[in-house]
């Protein structure tokens, strides 16, 4: 099991090593969300309000 990312400087330095645009977007998604990693995989387009 992967270790959490708890603190807001962990996730801040975890979202600066993301180089790509989608994979930053799933991470904010999930990161303040709430959703679980299947509910978050599980949404659509349509399913989602920007």
């Amino acid at each position: 099991m992967p270790k959490a990312i708890t603190s807001k400087q962990e996730r801040g330095a975890f979202f600066d090593a993301i180089s790509s645009m989608r994979d930053r977007a799933i991470f904010l998604i999930f990161a303040s969300s709430g959703l679980g990693r299947q509910e978050l995989l599980g949404l659509g387009m349509g399913e989602i309000s920007l």
